[in-house]
């Protein structure tokens, strides 16, 4: 249980976990094997990692949403909740939960992008990428074909600009893997759509843009967007 809230809280790491349930780490580790066995938990590495199991950039996480929604509001507010006061935790939950919903906007984006992927290239994996400080919420590889797509997802109320995308470039930079001998690709996820800035540069064969969950494709002559569904 102390396991599960501290991934739920955002200890992520082996160390971190330590620090927060005061186990030391032969213990830890034997605990952690038993919760990945269970599929309450799993190990998330840098999609472009060569060895994932030898990784020491793995962070854990948890599997079940509903878990991780009970062990990061429920539990920690557990006696506020029983004396009625549930008022201050709805509170709580709110000022955070925008948190909560973006990483699952960021697994339904990657679910969805599988869904395209034909219409992209063929994804050998897919997932995430980090290193220090620097994330890419999707990162999408074809070993054989050398192919690399990044992909920024983003939840915010206001339309998606060409800042976001400029960034995203950036940080590709940075991603070893294949450099100099690779073909790059960019999708953006957006809720709230893109500007019109943004929309202008959507004509570009490597990059994807997708409102919602949707492919969208401008048809200048007409002046309107076309939602596009998977093949």
């Amino acid at each position: 249980m102390a396991i599960l809230k501290a991934i739920a809280m955002g200890r992520n790491r082996i160390s971190e976990i330590c620090n927060e349930t005061g186990m030391n780490k032969s213990s830890l580790h034997k605990y952690i094997y038993i919760l990945e066995d269970l599929h309450l938990i799993e190990k998330e590495v840098p999609v472009t990692e060569k060895n994932p199991l030898k990784s020491r950039k793995g962070i854990y996480r948890l599997r079940d949403q509903f878990f991780q929604f009970w062990f990061k509001y429920i539990l920690p507010n557990k006696g506020e909740i029983e004396i009625g006061e549930t008022g201050s935790v709805l509170k709580k939950i709110r000022k955070n939960f925008i948190h909560l919903v973006s990483q699952n906007y960021e697994y339904v984006s990657r679910e969805r992008l599988r869904e395209f992927s034909r219409q992209v290239f063929i994804f050998d994996k897919i997932g995430r990428w980090w290193k220090k400080d620097e994330e890419i919420d999707i990162v999408a590889l074809n070993e054989d074909d050398k192919k690399i797509l990044f992909g920024e997802v983003k939840l915010n109320n206001k339309p998606v600009g060409t800042n976001i995308y400029d960034n995203l470039q950036r940080k590709s930079d940075q991603v070893e893997w294949q450099w100099g001998d690779r073909k790059e690709y960019y999708c953006l996820f957006s809720k709230s759509g893109f500007t019109d800035a943004m929309m202008r540069l959507a004509h570009q064969d490597n990059l994807f843009l997708f409102h919602k969950d949707v492919l969208i494709h401008p048809e200048k002559e007409k002046g309107v967007e076309k939602g596009v569904g998977p093949n």
